[in-house]
């Protein structure tokens, strides 16, 4: 076995390479919302295996060197890599649930409405931002960038909170069908676990600096939501007027819209 340290680096590099190919997978599964490729529903089953596959027995390998792990320093830094696979893992799992709610679509013919593809739109690019950040956080081991995860999560919260409560106000107006309906709203739950996921790797990351945090991650979170911490607060506004303000801003007609 190569020192704890070595070995390490070489999970870290395998979890590198999941990232990206849990970032490629989400990113596929959007296109077959908007552009839909018959052969890539295959491209996307076919990186879900290697994925699950390689993640696998990084978990293994990992497992295999704790005997020889002594210091606290590496026994953190593996308990880490443990969990940056398993938020990956999970990340590629939720795309291809949002691949299968769009299958459903078609199999069933039916497809979203503007309105609902538009909305849609903009919870996906809220979801591309905070998988940026939280991989180059990763990439970088930097807490200070890893701290710019959870107020964008507390956003897209509050976003995917409001997209239901519109695609519902539509439906019970049979402007939006309760079938497309049922789909749109899959997609929207997967997109806010996928921001989820986002959320636990950056507090894993933050941990590694600031131990205080360990044990305590959902009094954290909790503090964070309920403070008055300016940092934070910025963070949350800056976001909030960015993503609401695009969905105030999209062109739709007054049907189309709560009132």
């Amino acid at each position: 076995v190569a020192s704890p340290a070595i070995a390490l680096d070489q999970v870290e590099r395998v979890v590198l390479e999941m990232s990206e190919i849990a970032i490629h997978n989400f990113d596929a599964c959007v296109k077959q919302i908007y552009e839909y490729d018959p052969g890539r529903d295959n491209r996307i089953t076919q990186r879900e295996i290697i994925l699950d596959r390689v993640i696998d027995q990084a978990n293994q390998y990992v497992v295999s060197i704790s005997p020889y792990i002594k210091r606290d320093r590496d026994n953190r830094n593996s308990n880490f890599q443990i969990k940056a696979l398993i938020c990956f893992e999970r990340i590629g799992d939720l795309a291809v649930n949002i691949t299968e709610a769009s299958a459903c679509l078609r199999d069933q013919g039916k497809e979203l409405t503007d309105y609902a593809k538009a909305e849609l739109r903009l919870a996906i690019d809220a979801i591309y931002d905070i998988l940026d950040i939280t991989v180059k956080a990763y990439k970088t081991n930097d807490p200070l960038l890893a701290r710019q995860v959870e107020p964008l999560e507390e956003v897209i919260d509050d976003l995917i909170e409001d997209l239901n409560s519109r695609h519902v106000y539509r439906m019970m107006r049979n402007i939006c069908d309760p079938l497309s309906g049922i789909q749109y709203q899959n997609i929207l739950q997967n997109l806010e676990h996928i921001s989820d996921k986002c959320s636990d790797l950056a507090i894993y990351i933050i941990e590694l600096t600031d131990i205080d945090v360990i044990g305590k991650e959902h009094d954290y979170i909790h503090d964070l939501h309920h403070s008055d911490n300016p940092d934070y607060q910025k963070a949350y506004r800056g976001n909030y007027q960015k993503y609401f303000g695009a969905l105030e801003s999209l062109p739709f007609t007054k049907e189309g819209l709560p009132r």
